[in-house]
């Protein structure tokens, strides 16, 4: 009895914020939640895309000869074949290794 009590007296000094009342006794329902507010359908206006810029480097056709055509296509095959091999990844986890005894 004495356990009774004291479990009653404890919540009620702590205001059992948690218990909701529940059934066809209960005095108060709990209230409803408010409806989420409609949105637009009407999707924003898209954005419209900057112009064109013109290019950083103009090569005018007396700037192309034999040697600088061959060259550009070396650079540009040794880009891609570069960029066709995998990467490595690293590692997901880190190895640590410890010493017995600590260090000295």
């Amino acid at each position: 009895m004495r356990t009774l009590l004291f479990a009653l007296g404890t919540a009620a000094l702590v205001g059992c914020h948690a218990i909701k009342p529940v059934g066809p006794l209960a005095d108060h329902l709990p209230a409803p939640k408010p409806a989420a507010p409609k949105t637009d359908p009407t999707p924003p206006p898209a954005v419209k895309p900057t112009p064109p810029s013109l290019p950083t480097a103009l090569v005018t056709p007396g700037d192309v000869t034999d040697a600088t055509a061959r060259e550009a296509a070396s650079k540009l095959t040794n880009e891609l074949t570069a960029d066709s091999k995998p990467s490595t990844n690293a590692p997901v986890t880190v190895s640590v290794s410890r010493v017995k005894g600590g260090i000295k």
